[in-house]
Order: structure tokens, then C-alpha cells, then sequence
């Protein structure tokens, strides 16, 4: 717990997670959503996107994604666009920008961002549900050689304790 208080640890921790090859994705989406409708609900309040970003970057729980939303809102506050900047950060999931890039153009960026959020949490859910039928096999298949392991330490001494008589 002291190794994820600091800033450097856990960076390198959330570096570590997203380049495990079927978690990363699953993080990424989920972030992408908890950021998009954040972010929706607060445009929608009326709150400034430099403070939107701002706030919005902490729901993603990953210091990494979270670093590329403080980028991103810096460019902008420069005066770039939040889609350009998002497009050129390869943990930014494409749908993303590119939504992004038609919203700005027609001022609809909070109606925007909770269609990404809708459609991101649909592709999660259908990465999961396959994920979970994948694994759903193999478990049964590990939990059946479990107990057939079980089964024969058991039952072989006894076998061996009836033949000695």
C-alpha cells in the first residue's frame, strides 16, 4: 500500500497493467468511459473544458491515461483542439477522437461525449461477455482435475492399506 502512494510506483505499476495483453484493453475502455461521461455531465453543467479536463481526469484510475489528459488539456489551453491532441496518445481508444473531432466542429462536445461513453461501455461489456465465455471452459476443466487430483490422493493409500492385509 506505501509502494502505490507514490506518484513514481504507481506509475510504473499502471505502465506494467496496461501492457498485459488481454487486461489492457478492458482497462482502457473502462477508463475511457468513467472519463467520457464524467466529462459529459460536467460540459453539460455548464463547468469550462479546462476545468472539465481537469476534474475529469481523476476518475480514470490510471496514472498514465490520467497523464495523457493533462497533456492534452494543456495543448488546449494553448488553443489546440482536445480531439488532436487525444488522437496522437496510442492509450486513447480511436473511436475517441474522432467522435471528438465532429463534436467540436458542431458544438455538441457533451451530447458527444456520452455517445463515446454509451458505445465504449457496450464494446466492454461485449469484450467481457467474451472473455467470460472463454473462460468459463477452462475453469470447469481446472476445478475438474482438482478434484480428480484430490479424489486419488485420497483414494490410492487406501487401496494400498486394504492390499497389505
Amino acid at each position: 500500500t506505501i509502494l502505490l502512494q507514490r506518484p513514481a510506483s504507481r506509475e510504473k505499476i499502471d505502465s506494467l497493467i496496461l501492457h498485459i495483453p488481454f487486461l489492457n484493453h478492458f482497462i482502457r475502455e473502462a477508463a475511457t468511459v468513467r472519463f467520457c461521461r464524467t466529462a459529459s455531465l460536467l460540459l453539460s453543467g455548464g463547468i469550462p473544458i479546462l476545468q472539465t479536463l481537469n476534474l475529469s481526469r481523476s476518475v480514470m484510475k490510471n496514472r498514465l491515461l490520467e497523464n495523457v489528459i493533462a497533456d492534452a488539456e494543456q495543448k488546449v489551453s494553448e488553443g489546440k483542439t482536445l480531439s488532436g491532441e487525444l488522437a496522437q496518445s496510442p492509450l486513447i481508444p480511436t473511436i475517441v477522437p474522432r467522435m471528438l473531432s465532429i463534436a467540436e466542429e458542431t458544438g455538441k462536445t457533451a451530447f458527444m461525449l456520452q455517445s463515446i461513453a454509451n458505445i465504449c461501455e457496450e464494446n466492454l461489456e461485449k469484450k467481457l461477455q467474451q472473455a467470460v465465455a472463454f473462460l468459463q471452459p477452462a475453469l470447469l476443466l481446472t476445478l475438474g482435475l482438482i478434484v480428480g487430483i484430490v479424489l486419488l490422493s485420497i483414494l490410492i493409500p487406501l487401496t494400498d492399506v486394504g492390499s497389505m492385509l
